[in-house]
């Protein structure tokens, strides 16, 4: 964790495909890309904030 002004902050990023609820949209822009569900991505980043460990890239694909 980073110290600023005497706040920790976490740092952590979520690298994540299409969503499925996504893909009618911009599937055309997306081609070769799985879509994942919001389940997924959502469970991602709840481990992202609440989980133990800081500094990583959760990928979700």
């Amino acid at each position: 964790m980073n110290k600023m002004a005497g706040v920790c902050v976490r740092q952590a990023c979520l690298l994540t495909s299409m969503l499925e609820k996504s893909k009618e949209k911009y599937g055309k822009l997306f081609q070769g890309f799985e879509p994942v569900s919001s389940k997924r991505i959502g469970l991602a980043y709840r481990k992202s904030v609440f989980g133990a460990q800081t500094g990583q890239a959760y990928k979700v694909y």
